[in-house]
């Protein structure tokens, strides 16, 4: 109320008052033109009667004390965290202050409710948010067991300052939500990805099992073939899951991690470079992993749900290309295990030739293995002569391995 309104008020009250000290109207009649009960109007009276009009003037409603209010030291905290996390609303403040309880002072831990009233009263309340979900809808939440059972593995992209896009791969624990590695590159690429993930084996152990996309740069399988992301995978004992296309949900955890550091990203001077963004890269990783609390986790941070295995230095099972193949070889490519078909016979080289491409070459007894011009190994073929190619493998067939001849044996 304003100071003209305010001293409408008073006036209308003096008038009142004054009539009532005068007789000529009753506290009951003066209440009722006032629109307040008869005994408010006799406290008008008597305030009159000590302070004169100053006794008529609106008094403050606030309360004498407030236990319930926050002390002014915890709104403190609570706009300090805000104001070093931007991004962060109330539950993340209050976990990141349950986290920290002497940040409080001795004080209680508010609500996130509370927290919330508070960001609104200093302006700092972030927006909407998440949009609520569809009603009917339900969601088909998974996790992984333990740290290391299952990694993800995916790829966006960046816009370097002056407008050069650069791109991301990052790697995440499926358990603990924990961000393993995130490397920038010009391209993705399964050079890149391999790389990563063999940087990353070195420094915290194998997984059991990896889950991507369906990006060239981690499979084949959309062309057809492997590429050499999943080849030294596989050689290396780790399983291998791919989401289905256009289904983003299946790769969840990573996904949505990604909108986490693009969010933040917008908070930093843009990138001039891939060595910048790699610094930045690293200074998110650190707080995402060791400071930023996560729903999921029931407010903890990654790096106390993280448990490291056994480092372990991958060794090179890539094979180069083969560029070459003998001119009178037929060609066949190998299975994910390495194995192929010849003549009604399954046979089987090392997981170093899974999903590549050989020559044979059937010699009398002798079925010649190239890779490229190099002959890899020779298997002993019933039935001797040459024969075209026939079928592939039938359920129940003989599987055959490198064998040699007696006079080849030592």
């Amino acid at each position: 109320m304003g100071p003209v309104g305010m001293w409408d008020v008073v006036d209308v009250r003096a008038n009142l008052v004054d009539l009532v000290i005068r007789r000529e109207l009753t506290c009951a009649e003066a209440a009722a033109c006032l629109g307040v009960c008869r005994q408010t109007m006799q406290r008008y009276v008597s305030r009159y009667r000590v302070d004169g009009v100053a006794g008529l003037v609106p008094r403050s409603r606030r309360p004498l004390s407030s236990p319930s209010m926050l002390p002014q030291g915890v709104e403190d905290e609570i706009i300090r965290v805000r104001k070093e996390h931007p991004r962060w609303g109330a539950r993340k403040i209050r976990w990141a202050l349950r986290a920290e309880p002497d940040r409080l002072g001795g004080g209680r831990l508010p609500a996130a409710s509370t927290i919330h009233q508070v960001l609104i009263r200093h302006g700092e309340a972030l927006g909407a948010g998440v949009a609520a979900q569809t009603p009917g809808q339900v969601w088909r939440r998974f996790r992984a067991r333990a740290p290391n059972l299952l990694w993800q593995i995916d790829a966006w992209a960046y816009a370097l300052e002056g407008g050069t896009l650069a791109w991301v791969i990052d790697i995440l624990d499926d358990h603990s939500r924990y961000v393993l590695a995130s490397r920038a590159g010009p391209t993705v690429s399964t050079e890149l990805a391999w790389q990563l993930l063999a940087d990353t084996v070195a420094a915290v152990g194998l997984p059991a099992r990896i889950l991507t996309d369906n990006d060239m740069a981690f499979t084949g399988r959309t062309k057809g073939g492997t590429v050499k992301f999943e080849r030294q995978a596989r050689a290396a004992g780790i399983g291998l899951s791919h989401g289905r296309a256009w289904h983003p949900q299946t790769q969840g955890k990573v996904e949505r991690s990604h909108a986490t550091v693009r969010d933040w990203l917008q908070d930093e001077p843009p990138a001039t470079d891939l060595a910048a963004l790699q610094v930045l890269l690293d200074r998110h990783r650190d707080e995402y992993n060791h400071a930023r609390p996560h729903d999921e986790l029931d407010g903890d941070v990654p790096a106390r749900i993280y448990r490291r295995g056994v480092p372990v230095l991958l060794p090179r099972v890539e094979l180069d290309p083969a560029e070459t193949f003998p001119a009178r070889a037929v060609l066949r490519h190998t299975d994910h295990g390495g194995g192929f078909s010849y003549r009604n016979q399954h046979y089987e080289l090392s997981s170093r030739f899974a999903g590549v491409q050989i020559g044979l070459i059937h010699h009398g007894a002798r079925l010649h293995i190239y890779y490229g011009a190099a002959e890899i190994t020779t298997f002993l073929v019933p039935g001797g002569s040459p024969s075209p190619p026939t079928a592939p493998r039938r359920a129940g067939v003989k599987v055959q391995r490198p064998q040699h001849s007696e006079d080849e044996r030592p």
